[in-house]
């Protein structure tokens, strides 16, 4: 049975932009970064930050991966763990804006709080924000892009894994409002773990109900995601080729994954990030923190697989009153752009 750490016996590790490897034993000696600045493609400089983290004692010790770039503070208080930052990624990013993504980076107040003790449930809901990277990048893997003005939305990769919408190397790309986001595995977090790492199992974030998130070097575990069969029936028409979320199906069984790209690791349930669909889970199987949700609402039960959605806030839908479909739109510091929901209301979408 495979076994990884979701947990240390430990007081406080301060990492100065470096990467910190448990391999059954405890330290808490930092791993150093000489450098007192670091640039980002697009010519700026930012100066680096420290990461303190606090682990509990809730997990066997085994190993762990607990490096992790950007200005995060993880700590805890025994039942949730807290993760701030100011969305600057210590790992260099594409050069924003780009003919993809016409939005800059900017410095945001990132404050998320994840469950000690998550409890699964059978039933599934719905993670616009599933969760956040342990440099404290929050995960958005679906998009605010639509075909026209209809419900079929746009992937940030197409049917080959090429990432548009001026996705960068780190599968990330910016929101109106600056915040920049990952789509799919964090690979500027992931380079440097991956050269030292030799245990397959690395966790690189948590999820909103408090699971961890893992990446597997060995690609042993799959999705069991694949794109439909034959031609779209509305909207843009055509041969279902993945350019659409709606282009994929959860067929149970095909892979080592369920329709939220988690499983049972023993008696530990986890997600995972996966080099195809869905990428990140867009559903999880505990209780999302009010936390992740933009907009201050919560996510509403699954409509992954056809269930029944909340829809979007009132405040939400109100935001785009008299707009039209692609304006921009704001929720009190919050930005967003007015589109048709999956439950078909205009509404404003993060």
């Amino acid at each position: 049975m495979q076994q990884f750490l979701i947990g240390v016996l430990a007081t406080a590790v301060v990492l100065t932009g470096g990467y910190y490897f448990f391999h059954n034993t405890i330290s808490s000696e930092p791993a150093m970064h000489d450098e007192s600045m670091h640039a980002h493609e697009d010519g700026t400089m930012h100066e680096d930050h420290e990461l303190e983290v606090v682990y509990s004692d809730d997990a066997p010790i085994v190993s762990l991966y607990t490096g992790a770039y950007g200005s995060a503070h993880i700590s805890t208080d025994g039942s949730y763990r807290y993760i701030t930052s100011d969305g600057l990624p210590e790992h260099e990013t594409g050069k924003f804006p780009n003919p993809g993504n016409p939005n800059t980076i900017s410095e945001q107040d990132h404050d998320y709080r994840v469950s000690m003790s998550p409890q699964y449930q059978s039933t599934v809901t719905d993670a616009p924000i599933p969760g956040v990277a342990l440099n404290g990048i929050p995960l958005e893997p679906g998009t605010a892009e639509r075909y026209q003005n209809t419900d079929w939305a746009i992937e940030a990769f197409d049917a080959n894994g090429m990432g548009g919408l001026g996705i960068d190397w780190s599968n990330a790309h910016v929101q109106p409002d600056g915040t920049y986001h990952y789509h799919a595995v964090p690979s500027g977090l992931l380079k440097d773990a991956l050269s030292d790492q030799s245990d397959d199992l690395i966790q690189l974030a948590w999820a909103s109900d408090g699971f961890p998130i893992l990446y597997s070097q060995s690609n042993a575990y799959h999705s069991s995601w694949r794109v439909k069969s034959g031609t779209r029936p509305s909207g843009p028409g055509g041969v279902y080729d993945g350019t659409y979320t709606q282009d994929f199906e959860y067929v149970t069984g095909l892979g080592e994954l369920d329709e939220c790209n988690g499983t049972f690791i023993g008696e530990q349930y986890v997600y995972f990030f996966t080099d195809s669909f869905p990428y990140i889970q867009r559903c999880v199987h505990g209780l999302p923190d009010d936390s992740f949700d933009r907009f201050g609402g919560g996510a509403g039960p699954a409509g992954q697989n056809g269930g029944p959605r909340s829809g979007p806030p009132q405040a939400a839908v109100d935001a785009c009153s008299g707009k039209s479909n692609g304006a921009s739109c704001s929720i009190g510091t919050n930005t967003g752009t007015c589109r048709t929901t999956p439950e078909n209301m205009f509404a404003c979408v993060p």
